[in-house]
């Protein structure tokens, strides 16, 4: 046995051990950006739900606000542009609901998909 094939296998050891290090390394680091595409995901999709309820609140008050203005006109004391301003707020009401349950449906599809990997 020679003298120097010592000195190679330590030097060989060494050098698996720096190979499982750097893998480790990057299996670190793959965790860190899937726990951090997971928890921005999660906020996102909070957000929405938050955005969901903001807009049946503004999507209710618009319809009571529609309400009103038929009632006014109705009545003798509104006018046409009225409702329609009040027609206008509640389409703009609806569409920001129905903007909020997309962007929620997406993010729920973005966190299940983070979750996954």
């Amino acid at each position: 046995m020679p003298i120097f094939e010592g000195f190679a296998i330590s030097s060989q050891v060494e050098q698996a051990e720096a190979v499982v290090d750097e893998a480790q390394a990057g299996l670190d680091e793959l965790m860190e950006g899937v726990m951090l595409q997971v928890e921005q995901n999660y906020l996102s999709l909070r957000e929405a739900q938050e955005r969901i309820e903001a807009s049946k609140k503004l999507v209710t008050q618009a319809k009571e606000n529609l309400k009103l203005a038929e009632g006014r006109y109705n009545s003798g004391v509104g006018s046409p542009i009225e409702i329609t301003d009040a027609q206008v707020t509640l389409s703009n009401a609806q569409i920001t609901y129905i903007q909020a349950l997309a962007d929620y449906n997406s993010s729920l599809i973005r966190l299940r998909q983070a979750m996954e990997l």
